[in-house]
């Protein structure tokens, strides 16, 4: 392989890795920030507290909060060629072969159409 070859792929491949970390840094934003608004807020105005819907608030953006851990697999495997395979091969099918291995593991009296 030519240098020049071997340099594309590696900007290539970084360039990826840049995109990747940017999803992930505003995924992590758009899910931690309203939580943390909230106790500024809350510090500032504390009658707030004593409304009757403020529970359901404070719960909806904890769950935003900790649904921050649910999204970093979830990008990995769209933009990550490498995890993906791995995910795949971990759970035990792939996309491609999820209709033959579903064939293979069938009876013989029952077919696809």
């Amino acid at each position: 392989m030519s240098l020049i070859k071997h340099i594309l792929i590696i900007f290539s491949v970084r360039t990826q890795v840049v995109k990747m970390f940017i999803v992930v840094v505003i995924i992590f934003a758009v899910c931690w920030l309203p939580y943390h608004v909230y106790f500024i807020y809350t510090y500032h105005d504390r009658e707030i507290t004593k409304k009757p819907y403020i529970q359901h608030v404070f719960l909806g953006f904890y769950w935003l909060a900790m649904s921050n851990s649910m999204f970093n697999p979830l990008i990995y495997y769209w933009m990550n060629a490498r995890f993906e395979t791995g995910m795949e091969l971990s759970v035990g099918h792939s996309r491609q072969s999820n209709r033959q291995s579903l064939v293979a593991t069938l009876p013989i009296t029952y077919t696809l159409k």
